[in-house]
């Protein structure tokens, strides 16, 4: 039997009232809002850890494909833009690889955006498979001069694939976990997420939820088959000085027993762009992770290396290589006079 974990609902309330305030007592709010959404999202750790499972892909270029850590970015930046990203995560004897495709395009008409996303996981020398279609809707509401509250669905339909030869597991009959010697794949699985994005000219704050009714994702219906829900937190500023654009930013994610804390900054100069992350797989500091990015026209490409940094995780010391291209494909910034906006075309 092969198992992949479980998920349930939630009801989100978002309330912001920031005029007036002075800049010192706003930034005193980032600062403990931020604190309540780590604390908000660890906790639910001890509520929904009964079942070891295999987490949702994760990617360190969190802004390549919005979408994926919040269904709010959604048609975010307003004009037509298309992202294509793939991750390689070189283990011990075999290699994880996800990729992903996706578009979006904001509809300022009627305060909206939408996006679509194809993506393919790729684990244990493709082995164990999950294809995945999602569909994403936002809507933007205006809150006051400047600052905006965007809301966010996802549909989507999954697929899992296990390719029996592929397979490196220990397939044993000692072994703790069977797996059956033959293939196996489910049908199409709906799944479904949401997300709430506020930002203003400066500062962005999101909170997301994924795996809302906890679908399950084992092959034979197993009870213990059920999806964990997935929350991602994310916080970030923009700061100008001279002609650099500095941002510092940290996400949280949790699924399950797996937490995950990615603090870090980005600076672009021009058509350059340098960031470094450490990211802590909960209690250890797992990864190092440089990224680069180079921007011309309507065409900008990443490419960023998670170096490993915990003895406890020797199966990755090979590193994970990701790399990416997004295309404006109405223009850099044709659309929008949103300063976030535009700083969003140019974050890592």
């Amino acid at each position: 039997m092969f198992q992949i974990g479980g998920i349930s609902d939630l009801t989100i309330k978002f309330e912001v009232d920031l005029y007036p305030c002075s800049q010192k007592a706003f930034n005193n709010m980032m600062k403990l809002t931020v604190s309540a959404f780590v604390l908000f999202v660890l906790s639910w750790q001890s509520v929904f850890s009964q079942t070891i499972i295999l987490p949702d892909p994760i990617f360190t270029q969190t802004m390549t494909s919005p979408m994926y850590f919040n269904p709010a970015y959604a048609g975010f930046q307003e004009n037509l833009r298309a992202s294509f990203q793939i991750r390689a995560q070189l283990l011990a004897g075999t290699t994880n690889l996800t990729t992903d495709a996706s578009v979006d395009i904001g509809l300022p008409k009627i305060n909206s955006g939408i996006g679509l996303m194809l993506m393919s996981d790729q684990q244990d020398n493709a082995s164990l498979i999950t294809n995945t279609i999602s569909a994403y809707y936002a809507y933007e509401l205006k809150m006051s001069s400047g600052s905006y509250l965007r809301l966010g669905l996802n549909a989507s339909l999954f697929q899992k694939l296990y390719i029996y030869n592929n397979s490196t597991f220990d397939t044993s009959a000692s072994s703790a976990t069977h797996f059956y010697p033959q293939n196996m794949s489910t049908y199409g699985i709906p799944n479904f997420g949401a997300g709430g994005l506020y930002y203003n000219d400066r500062y962005y704050l999101g909170l997301a939820v994924y795996n809302l009714f906890t679908p399950n994702a084992s092959f034979n219906n197993d009870p213990n088959g059920d999806l964990k829900r997935q929350f991602v937190a994310q916080a970030g500023e923009f700061v100008n000085i001279g002609n650099l654009i500095i941002n510092p930013n940290i996400q949280v994610i949790n699924q399950g027993s797996v937490s995950q804390i990615l603090p870090g900054c980005a600076i672009t100069a021009g058509s350059f762009s340098f960031g470094m992350s450490l990211r802590q797989s909960i209690p250890v500091f797992d990864a190092l992770n440089i990224l680069l990015g180079f921007g011309k026209g309507k065409v900008r490409i990443c490419y960023s290396y998670d170096i490993t940094l915990s003895a406890t995780n020797p199966g990755a010391a090979s590193g994970t290589h990701e790399l990416s291209a997004i295309v404006q494909l109405s223009g850099p910034h044709d659309v929008s006079n949103k300063k976030m906006v535009g700083y969003m075309k140019e974050a890592l």
